[in-house]
């Protein structure tokens, strides 16, 4: 049996603290058709620091898109 771990909680107090992101599934404009849409958000002020709407779920994607976001949405240093 594997032994319990404390569940990890974190708490924003400001904005650009903490960012969530998710890539859920969309459907497409055609039946049998889908597309995904990237999203980041931030916890504290709950606005979105980027998102994008792309045809397939891809680590390339993700990464590309983390990136392009951390360099719109800088975080302070500290």
């Amino acid at each position: 049996m594997h032994p319990a771990y404390p569940k990890p909680e974190w708490r924003a107090t400001a904005p650009k603290q903490l960012c969530s992101w998710d890539i859920p599934k969309l459907r497409g404009p055609v039946q049998w058709t889908c597309c995904y849409l990237y999203v980041i958000r931030d916890v504290s002020s709950r606005s979105l620091a980027g998102w994008r709407v792309a045809p397939r779920e891809s680590a390339e994607l993700a990464q590309q898109f983390l990136e392009e976001a951390s360099v719109k949405h800088p975080v302070p240093a500290g």
